[in-house]
């Protein structure tokens, strides 16, 4: 699943895509070693500023909520 989620494509463009691949990368490390830090630190990172994410985040999110 981690695989098909990194080479999924990012709608937006220019920084805010650039921001927002760069803390889905992060999450993906994190999940590596477990789902529940990966979900608090990705939701954590949507709270503070949640114009700067798109749906591919939130799929992120659904798919750590459900332990996928």
């Amino acid at each position: 699943m981690l695989d098909r989620v990194r080479s999924a494509s990012f709608w937006k463009e220019g920084t805010e895509l650039k921001k927002e691949n760069d803390i889905l990368e992060k999450t993906l490390d994190i999940a590596e070693s477990g789902y529940d830090n990966a979900y608090l630190f990705l939701l954590d990172a949507y709270k503070k500023a949640p114009e700067n994410y798109g749906p591919q985040t939130l799929y992120f999110l659904s798919c750590l909520a459900g332990g996928a």
